[in-house]
């Protein structure tokens, strides 16, 4: 068991959930994303015709060997216009801490030997932007 522990924020730019696989598409290497705008939840929104951002990455550096990355929208925040929450830049370094985190739990734990194949783990991660800086937070990581 850890803990992490970090500072509190008031009004987040984004927050979100990500999942370190693919739970459209067994096998095919992707991480699921929702995210929202601000404070209001992904899981429970206030309201049925609040409507989260979700996308997938799908990332190829476990097939080629390379770290690109390409972005498949599933929806838009009806919060935020129809524009992408999170800059391409944000979604690079998302996703390099999803990877380090799946890799991580995967190889160096024990929650990895009940899974043959690195497609089928997932961790459920929860991230937020901070306010003004937009810096990524890891705010927990659990088994998915």
């Amino acid at each position: 068991m850890g803990i992490l522990v970090h500072q509190a924020f008031g009004n987040e730019e984004v927050n979100g959930v990500a999942i370190t696989k693919n739970i459209y598409r067994k096998d095919y290497p992707s991480f699921t994303v929702n995210a929202q705008k601000g404070e209001v939840s992904v899981v429970l929104p206030p309201s049925d015709t609040i409507i989260c951002e979700q996308f997938l990455i799908n990332f190829s550096e476990y097939v080629s060997g390379r770290d690109e990355i390409a972005v498949e929208y599933i929806s838009h925040s009806s919060l935020n216009e129809g524009k992408p929450l999170l800059s391409d830049k944000e979604i690079e370094t998302l996703t390099k801490y999803l990877d380090a985190i799946k890799r991580h739990y995967y190889y160096h734990t024990t929650y990895g030997l009940k899974h043959a194949d690195i497609f089928q783990f997932g961790m459920d991660v929860e991230f937020k932007l901070a306010p003004k800086t937009r810096k990524l937070y890891v705010k927990q990581a659990r088994l998915f």
